[in-house]
């Protein structure tokens, strides 16, 4: 600013004045400006000031008099004082810089937007002036105010000026990224933030700068970048509460045990700081389920509700626990009772009809899942999502006709939603309308090449209507396009096995697990192939124990390692798990027609009978009834 140079020479030219001279009265108005300047130098800001307003006395007409004075109030900071001098100094001279610098630099503190608006008017007149275009007070303020305005590119242009000239200026840094982000640039908010040197910066300011970035980090789904940059900012500040929640949950959010582990050790210090902390508990609960420890995140869920019983939160971490431990009749339950509370939170209790209609449908009970989502379709009108739900539960419960029915209305309110017209694919295919289904989907997948659920539906419809090769060159081109697409290869090595191609399907299923060895279908999967033909019975149970590692207490894994151990002629083994997977899918025929055998082998044909006739009641998949039938008959005749 022009006063940083000043006072020191109008100090030096005053050492050569004689004392008397300081008690006389001038009628020069220059000597009396800079008496005032060598006294507030000199820190007596009364006898300067009265030196000042002499000096306007002899000039009154002098705009650079009045700006000067108005730069005098507002170091002092008397604003009011300040913003009357330089607005007398523009009615003098409408062009003083100076005058203009003060008068926008007092209106910028605590503006309204009108005030903020008059102020950028003023300061951006200074900033195209050569003593503005390097004062990095005006700029910054400038980018300010134009950010408090929403004008994002005046904001951007100024700092970004601003930071050329000072790149270890942190808060200009930051105020840059905050106009980048609100103008819609994150890429470019948070590459403005990346560059700068933390090293150099002062730790309030380094605390500022790591937190923005992780929350920049957060908004682009950078989840690890999102993690480390609040670990930064926690090093700073270790007992920030909100950004170890925030850690917490951007680890969460990358999945894996590791980063589930270290998520426990960032909310530690939060539980034990404070046990009402509903958050932290919800994360810790989130945490422990991806550890596979249902206990301890049962336990964390249910201390939410302990200290909230209406709690949405709590209600539906228990649901996850519930879920994720196939407790379908526990989750049936709870939710029961807790949904018939009054609830406080519509979108929260959403989630959880979609829990309870999922635990109804698994366990058979298909008009009470499509109740349960008709309800929920009811409160979210506007949403395709429950209509999708409605029509899969439909197809699960064999009512074809009212599955295509819903799925032609709903595709004619949502047209360009492609999942109706997969569904009603799905529904003429399973009603022997497999031409029309094929029609639909091939369709589909020349509109849109790139849609890979399209493309594996596609190659279902062909295996079903009996085109296997088909749909494996189908699936076979997919996988070549996206080879990093999993699900293309496990559904390529699904076909083969249903088609007893079991060589080719072992070698397309280890692709997979080559790809990624945590792949639990795939370890199952193959697992099972092995034990249902009675093949490498110890290669399976390794493969299945692992695939029930990945996924605790998944019925299907259950049953296979059950299955397998039953083929090893370990029945203590294999009750152990075909039982607990029987109690958690009761209506699935598979499981309880493998049940039954294991009840026969033991000679226990009364319950291997009943076994058998859950199996005939059930969802009727993968079973041949008449081979079922005809055991009942043989094991009655035993039993008698």
């Amino acid at each position: 600013m022009r006063k940083v140079g000043l006072i020191p020479l109008v100090v030096l030219f005053l050492a050569f004045i004689s004392a008397p001279l300081f008690a006389q009265t001038s009628t020069d108005p220059y000597y009396e400006f800079l008496m005032g300047c060598h006294l507030e130098g000199q820190g007596d800001a009364l006898a300067a000031l009265e030196a000042f307003e002499r000096a306007v006395k002899l000039a009154p007409t002098s705009a650079t008099l009045h700006a000067e004075i108005s730069a005098f109030y507002l170091r002092q900071n008397r604003s009011d004082e300040a913003k009357k001098f330089a607005r007398k100094a523009l009615d003098l001279d409408s062009k003083n810089i100076e005058a203009q610098r003060v008068l926008g630099l007092a209106l910028s503190v605590n503006p309204t937007l009108v005030v903020a608006s008059e102020a950028v008017n003023y300061l951006k007149q200074v900033v195209a002036s050569p003593s503005g275009a390097t004062d990095s007070q005006v700029q910054f303020n400038l980018g300010r105010l134009y950010l408090l305005t929403s004008d994002f590119a005046g904001a951007i242009e100024v700092l970004q000026q601003l930071i050329v000239q000072r790149p270890y200026f942190s808060q200009a840094r930051l105020m840059l990224a905050r106009a980048q982000k609100a103008a819609g640039l994150n890429d470019a908010a948070i590459a403005t933030l990346e560059a700068m040197e933390y090293a150099n910066t002062r730790p309030y300011n380094q605390f500022q700068l790591y937190s923005t970035l992780g929350q920049y980090y957060e908004d682009a789904n950078r989840w690890a970048s999102a993690a480390e940059a609040y670990a930064q900012a926690l090093v700073i500040n270790p007992e920030d509460r909100d950004l170890r929640i925030r850690r917490a949950s951007m680890l969460l959010a990358l999945s894996g045990r590791d980063n589930a582990s270290q998520a426990l050790n960032v909310l530690h210090p939060l539980s034990e700081r404070n046990q009402l902390d509903t958050n932290a508990r919800y994360l810790q609960s989130q945490a422990y389920r991806s550890l596979g420890d249902l206990f301890q995140a049962e336990q964390a869920a249910r201390g939410i509700l302990t200290l909230e019983p209406n709690s949405q939160r709590g209600a539906y971490a228990l649901s996850q626990v519930f879920s994720q431990g196939h407790r379908y009749q526990d989750l049936i339950d709870y939710l029961e009772e807790f949904l018939a509370l009054p609830s406080s939170d519509g979108k929260a209790s959403i989630a959880l009809f979609s829990y309870l209609a999922y635990a109804y449908q698994v366990l058979g009970n298909y008009d009470k899942a499509i109740g349960v989502l008709s309800q929920a379709k009811e409160a979210t009108p506007g949403s395709p999502s429950f209509d999708v739900a409605i029509i899969q539960a439909s197809l699960a419960a064999k009512r074809y006709a009212a599955a295509l029915d819903r799925a032609v209305e709903a595709q004619t309110q949502y047209p360009q939603d492609q999942r109706f017209l997969q569904l009603q694919a799905r529904a003429l295919l399973y009603s022997g309308n497999s031409l029309h289904a094929l029609t639909i989907v091939e369709e589909l997948v020349e509109e849109n090449p790139n849609n890979v659920s399209s493309i594996i539906l596609l190659a279902d419809l062909y295996s079903e209507a009996g085109y296997v090769d088909k749909g494996l060159v189908l699936l076979a081109n997919a996988a070549a396009r996206f080879p990093t697409d999993e699900s293309i290869l496990f559904r390529q090595g699904s076909i083969l096995a249903d088609a007893d191609r079991y060589d080719d399907a072992e070698l397309v299923f280890r692709k997979v697990l080559k790809q990624k060895p945590d792949h639990a279908e795939a370890l199952n999967y193959l697992g099972y192939m092995f034990a249902d033909r009675g093949q490498r019975l110890d290669e399976a149970i390794r493969l299945i124990t692992k695939a029930l590692d990945l996924d605790v207490h998944n019925p299907a894994y259950l049953d296979s390692l059950g299955w397998a151990y039953f083929k090893q002629g370990d029945l203590a083994e294999a009750e152990k798990y075909l039982s607990q997977a029987v109690s958690a899918l009761p209506a699935n025929s598979v499981i309880q027609s493998h049940f039954g055998d294991l009840l026969a082998l033991s000679g226990r044909y009364r319950e291997a009978v009943l076994a058998w006739l859950r199996a005939l009641e059930g969802d009727g998949e993968g079973i041949d009834p008449v081979n079922i039938e005809s055991k009942i008959r043989d094991a009655r005749a035993k039993g008698n």
